[in-house]
């Protein structure tokens, strides 16, 4: 049996649950070695354990401005490089009215939805492009399209 994704390297922010931890699955039986990103470390390492050889697991909260740094220097070790694959899954949804929403959860929320990623994409693009290869996915919300009422 031929594995597509065999000899490639994923890193999958927000994985430690939910939809990042079954894209790291997903990765993982199409044969791909996978990094687990997740706040806590003891969490990514419960994860990667499940994920078989190669599996690699950082403990970071990306909600930390020197976080995405430290990631993708160690990311960079673990996949001899860039990896062959980003899947930004991390973020955050706050859930409040705008009178009763934190400036800080506001901020936060910015953080993790739209500055990670484009600082990890600016972190391996480069790379990825001069080897000709490479994928970056970033995962959305139904809130991207859809208005909650009181939020």
């Amino acid at each position: 049996m031929s594995l597509p994704l065999a000899g490639r390297r994923a890193l999958v922010t927000g994985s430690t649950r939910g939809i990042g931890a079954a894209i790291a699955r997903a990765l993982a039986a199409a044969g791909a070695a996978v990094a687990v990103v997740g706040r806590q470390g003891d969490a990514a390492v419960a994860v990667a354990q499940t994920l078989g050889p190669g599996a690699a697991a950082f403990g970071f909260d990306l909600s930390d401005p020197h976080a995405v740094e430290v990631l993708a220097i160690g990311a960079n070790e673990w996949a001899g490089g860039a990896p062959d694959i980003l899947v930004n899954s991390a973020g955050t949804f706050p859930s409040a009215t705008l009178e009763e929403q934190p400036l800080a959860e506001l901020e936060n929320a910015l953080r993790l939805n739209v500055q990670v990623p484009f600082a990890l994409a600016q972190a391996f693009l480069p790379a990825m492009r001069v080897r000709k290869s490479g994928d970056i996915v970033t995962i959305g919300s139904v809130a991207d399209r859809a208005i909650f009422a009181g939020n």
